[in-house]
């Protein structure tokens, strides 16, 4: 079952986005995806050089990269709202992640023009 993990394990979680849940965690993906717990950590820190709490941040900030660029042009956003949207518990650790992973606060990083290339300073934001 290991080499059928980097086949069903994109398709299973990335396209329901369970990760955007306050609650999700290994075991949620456990049950979700029929993968022992041990065979996920082992895909997370063999295949992906990375633990599960930071392949879930990653995805979460991509995903509250996006929605601030779309409400961006609408007007504003609120950093509460976004944190909570995207399955963060508090703004406050949701700054923190953000700011770990992409290099910049969340309200420096929607500023930056995209002609100029707005990329995150850390490359390897997803694996």
């Amino acid at each position: 079952q290991t080499c059928a993990l980097p086949i069903c394990f994109p398709v299973t979680i990335l396209e329901q986005k369970p990760f955007l849940n306050k609650d999700f965690d290994l075991k949620f993906m456990e049950k979700s995806t029929g993968i022992s717990y041990y065979h996920l950590t082992t895909y997370f820190s063999k295949h992906l050089k990375i633990n599960f709490a930071e392949w879930k941040n990653r995805h979460r900030i991509m995903h509250s990269i996006q929605l601030m660029s779309e409400l961006s042009k609408k007007g504003g956003y609120n950093l509460e709202i976004i944190s909570r949207k995207c399955g963060f518990k508090s703004k406050q650790w949701f700054v923190e992640s953000y700011e770990k992973i992409t290099g910049y606060k969340p309200s420096e990083y929607v500023k930056i023009p995209k002609k100029r290339g707005r990329k995150p300073k850390n490359q390897t934001i997803l694996k």
